[in-house]
């Protein structure tokens, strides 16, 4: 086991020890939508779903990435960022995948992107945390809530960390067992610095 797995393991022993927080559970019933702000997002956050319950899971990714590399134009970079997750996705195989296309940076632009997600269908949903210090992450996550109350729909609803951890975290996945691959879905994508863990 390497280093990140016995951390990873300590982590969530704690957090099985901690009564308060509970662990998610995917049932048969389940029919899950990962919202994504950007490609690569929902393997940093919601690689649990895509490894567990590939098969019940719709994948919605609202903008094209293209501002992630400095070092190319936006143009290339949606592309690359394009070919990436569809490499990804080739190897996950999840129900749908719907790409939405927006610009990169430009979702706290666009509050009607979420109005084309039919959340009644769904009984889970995996959002980017709304605290987060990226702001489509923030407003990916806050659209999306305002959609769901919208519909009158009733999912269970998760926000999953990115770049920070939660300060107060209320349920947890063990992806102890899934450390290896989930490096290998992010492994995916290239990035102009180093791999920044997972």
């Amino acid at each position: 086991m390497g280093r990140t797995s016995r951390i990873l393991q300590i982590k969530y022993d704690k957090m099985r020890d901690n009564k308060t927080i509970k662990e998610i559970k995917i049932s048969h019933d389940d029919v899950i939508a990962v919202i994504a702000p950007h490609p690569d997002d929902e393997c940093l956050g919601a690689s649990f779903v895509l490894l567990t319950a590939p098969e019940r899971t719709d994948v919605y990714v609202l903008t094209d990435g293209s501002h992630g590399n400095k070092e190319k134009t936006v143009e290339e970079e949606a592309r690359i960022r394009k070919e990436q997750f569809d490499e990804e996705m080739s190897y996950v195989k999840p129900r749908n995948v719907y790409w939405l296309g927006y610009e990169d940076t430009t979702l706290p632009k666009h509050h009607e992107a979420a109005d084309s997600i039919d959340f009644t269908q769904y009984t889970k949903v995996f959002l980017p945390w709304n605290e987060s210090a990226h702001p489509d992450h923030r407003v990916a996550s806050v659209i999306c809530c305002r959609t769901i109350m919208k519909q009158k729909a009733y999912p269970e609803c998760y926000f999953y960390e990115i770049s920070f951890s939660f300060y107060m975290p209320t349920h947890y996945a063990d992806i102890s067992h899934l450390i290896d691959e989930k490096r290998e879905r992010h492994g995916s994508y290239t990035y102009p610095t180093a791999w920044h863990g997972l």
